[in-house]
């Protein structure tokens, strides 16, 4: 898909998506893959630095699932 890349502001605005010829429900979808990605960097990284627990890595993990499937039915 792509690699995230944690920024400021990293994210286009809904008027920039639609003055190059995307839809509300594309730029939505768009931004539910930034989100999941996101999740899932971040959860990496806690558990690279063994910040968490097993159960709240595995509440992350469900986490992420319930967002896939969010973004999938978009």
């Amino acid at each position: 898909m792509f690699e995230y890349i944690p920024t400021l502001d990293g994210v286009p605005e809904l008027i920039d998506y639609l003055n190059l010829g995307y839809s509300k429900n594309q730029y939505k979808k768009m931004t539910s893959l930034v989100a999941i990605e996101s999740m899932k960097f971040n959860l990496i990284e806690a558990k690279k630095d063994n910040a968490l627990s097993k159960e709240e890595v595995e509440k992350g993990n469900k986490l992420i699932v319930e967002a896939i499937e969010r973004y999938n039915s978009i």
